[in-house]
């Protein structure tokens, strides 16, 4: 009988030894997975932070893009009226200007001067006072925004 209780006893160190052994590695598991759901919710606020961070630069790339279109309709009714006025009454340019040289000459070399002045304006330049308070047929006409004369025919 000292045998069987012996036996029992035995078995019982075993179990209680494995048990013990089970525990431990339930336990290390277990701070394994508290580390990962650490890291896993590191990575969901990071993802979150990000999207927001995304969806506010859609916005802006949004507005931004409204804005350029509203600019390129604006260009675009502007090309189509200067194009109206180039081909209005069958124009000719190379007749025109063997027809009527001076003014051929006065209107390139207005031009020319209108360039120019809009190269000097976007390098640094001021805008002169009577430059501003010209009468609107001596405005120049290729960069009128620069001088910000009083009109209607700039882009909101």
């Amino acid at each position: 009988m000292l045998k069987v209780k012996l036996i029992i006893g035995l078995l019982l160190m075993i179990g209680a030894a494995g048990g013990y052994a089970y525990y431990q590695k339930l336990q290390k598991d277990l701070a394994i997975l508290r580390a990962n759901n650490e890291k896993l919710n590191l990575a969901v606020k990071t993802q979150k932070l990000a999207m927001q961070q995304l969806k506010k630069d859609i916005g802006e790339v949004n507005k931004v893009n409204r804005t350029l279109l509203r600019k390129e309709r604006f260009y675009e009714k502007k090309l189509g009226r200067l194009d109206k006025k180039f081909h209005k009454n069958g124009r000719d340019l190379g007749k025109f200007m063997l027809k009527r040289t001076d003014k051929a000459k006065f209107v390139i070399n207005r031009a020319s001067d209108f360039r120019n002045r809009c190269v000097q304006l976007l390098t640094g330049d001021k805008v002169k006072k009577e430059e501003r308070d010209v009468p609107k047929k001596k405005r120049n006409t290729l960069c009128p925004e620069l001088f910000d004369y009083p009109s209607t025919d700039t882009p909101q």
